[in-house]
């Protein structure tokens, strides 16, 4: 298996080489599985992003701080991002 599949030491593999210039994992949906999560949960000094495909669920859950975001975005006219 390798990193386009996910791979969770693969992963490793490359973060180690870039942790001093970009301690960050960021990817989309995709890459967000347990095996991934769960390494970058347990490794110490890494951060991470994972983008998650839009779910009637989930924004159930969220109505109210995206109503609140959307109402800043037309009050300054700027979006913003965590």
């Amino acid at each position: 298996m390798g990193y386009l599949q996910g791979d969770a030491e693969e992963l490793e593999r490359v973060v180690d080489q870039l942790r001093g210039a970009w301690p960050v994992v960021r990817a989309d949906s995709s890459f967000a599985r347990e095996a991934i999560l769960a390494w970058c949960e347990g490794k110490l000094g890494v951060d991470y992003v994972f983008g998650l495909a839009k779910k009637p669920r989930l924004s159930g859950h969220i109505e109210a701080e995206m109503e609140q975001a959307r109402r800043q975005r037309l009050r300054s006219g700027e979006s913003s991002r965590a």
